[in-house]
Order: structure tokens, then C-alpha cells, then sequence
């Protein structure tokens, strides 16, 4: 059992972060995983950290962070997402945020950008 959920925004719109507001909760029953499919940004190229408020806390450098995966931003599939677990059983909104260096503020912005994640069961 699996679904996708996409997020987008245009140039103009993105600031660094994807926000969606589900019209219907989600309910997860048991243990679930979520990894970052497609990740793609047109004017941007190297590597995004992909962070979100659905997933658990992982070390970073010693520090706790909501990591979900480190993508090419230029890739239109991630050949090998990494799965990470799922902190929450009923999910209203995600959060997904976009940073060059996971130490630092500065976010990813002006870009159009796709990013499509998978929820699995584990």
C-alpha cells in the first residue's frame, strides 16, 4: 500500500518552502515511510536538502533535523530515494523545505520547482 503526493509552485510563488493544506485528512494505520520521488528545479543545479515536518528527527552533524533526503535538483526521477519514517499517524498538512547547506537559514527560492513524494507502508 503506497500513495504520492505532489507539490509545485512556479518561479514567482516559491520561497524556499512547499506548504499543502489536505482537504481530507490522511490516517496512517501501522508503520510508514516517505521518500522524495522527483525533486526537480529548473533555473537551480547541484543539490537540494529536502526537509519536512512529517518525518522524524535525524542527526545532521550532531544536530536533530527533520531530513528527508539530499536530491539532484536537476534529475526529473531520484533513482534511489531514501525512506525515512513517519512521525505523525494523522497527517492535515505537509511541509516540505529546500536548502543548499543544512547548517544554514538561507532556503532555496525563485525557481520553478516539482517535487513529488511517496508514502510506503514499512
Amino acid at each position: 500500500m503506497s500513495f504520492y503526493i505532489s507539490l509545485k509552485a512556479e518561479q514567482n510563488d516559491f520561497k524556499g518552502m512547499l506548504k499543502t493544506q489536505l482537504v481530507n485528512f490522511i490516517r496512517l494505520r501501522g508503520e510508514w515511510e516517505v521518500g522524495v520521488c522527483t525533486c526537480n528545479m529548473k533555473q537551480q543545479e547541484g543539490v537540494a536538502w529536502v526537509f519536512s515536518s512529517v518525518v522524524d528527527y535525524s542527526l545532521v552533524n550532531e544536530i536533530p533535523m527533520q531530513l528527508v533526503d539530499v536530491v539532484d535538483v536537476k534529475s526529473l526521477k531520484n533513482s534511489k530515494p531514501m525512506y525515512v519514517r513517519v512521525n505523525k499517524k494523522t497527517i492535515s498538512t505537509i511541509n516540505v523545505e529546500f536548502k543548499r547547506d543544512p547548517l544554514k537559514e538561507d532556503l532555496i527560492d525563485k525557481t520553478d520547482i516539482l517535487c513529488i513524494l511517496h508514502f510506503r507502508k514499512a
